[in-house]
């Protein structure tokens, strides 16, 4: 989904960048939307810094 496509996400993209901006630069950028309820994360206590 594009922010296009969700006119709240691309008015708060817009306000956030400013219209100008957000017209002739960055609305045709490829976007990535992140779902934190799909991600997963993985903790090494083993690659710890240093050592």
């Amino acid at each position: 989904m594009t922010p296009a496509q969700d006119p709240a996400l691309e008015s708060f993209l817009a306000g956030l960048h400013g219209r100008e901006l957000w017209e002739t630069r960055l609305k045709d950028v490829a976007w990535a939307r992140i779902d934190p309820e799909k991600m997963s994360t993985f903790h090494n206590p083993g690659a710890g810094v240093g050592g």
